[in-house]
């Protein structure tokens, strides 16, 4: 058995809650009403496949080996949101708020994304580009060939009520831990 530790804050700004984070390299995604976009943090610097800043950003999710960043944006707080950091490991964040540690079982799998990664990116080391016939051409912040998976790892707990106490177990939290690649089939 493992420990699951989360922290949350409410009504703070994507910029700001990514600040705290400037000692960890994040890779993911953003959502934004007209996008879907991969993107690196790198010690205060948000990058993306694209040219351009992304408007109206209104959930992301980081990861590493380490954790995993979320954030979603609230209405009630403008252009703020409430965000969250998943962990093993504990991590002191000023104003966050941690949660009750979770008792968990760690089991490691992939998620297969759609698309194929046949080439590098022309302008950024370290970012392939994606092809699927689904979204056309898409900027993966990852180097390699092949089909691109999301590294997860699920947590199994005590399933809720009377299940739990005799003993059974379900997933209960995931998180992304990193993007990885898996041989093309021919």
């Amino acid at each position: 058995m493992s420990k699951l530790y989360g922290y949350s804050v409410a009504g703070v700004r994507l910029a700001d809650a990514l600040a705290l984070f400037s000692d960890v390299e994040l890779t993911g995604y953003v959502q934004t009403p007209a996008h879907f976009l991969f993107c690196k943090w790198n010690n205060s610097t948000l990058e993306f496949g694209i040219a351009g800043e992304p408007e109206q950003i209104y959930e992301a999710k980081l990861f590493c080996e380490a954790g995993e960043f979320r954030w979603v944006r609230n209405p009630q707080f403008g252009l703020a949101g409430n965000a969250a950091w998943v962990s093993e490991t504990e991590k002191s964040l000023s104003g966050w708020e941690p949660q009750t540690p979770l008792d968990v079982l760690p089991i490691d799998g992939d998620r297969l994304m759609t698309g194929n990664v046949t080439s590098a990116h022309d302008r950024l080391a370290g970012w392939s580009w994606m092809d699927a016939p689904r979204h056309g051409k898409v900027a993966l912040p990852a180097s390699g060939i092949g089909r691109p998976v999301f590294r997860v790892r699920e947590y199994l707990g005590n399933a809720p009520g009377s299940a739990g106490e005799d003993g059974n177990r379900m997933v209960i939290e995931e998180r992304i831990t990193a993007i990885g690649f898996i041989g093309i089939d021919k």
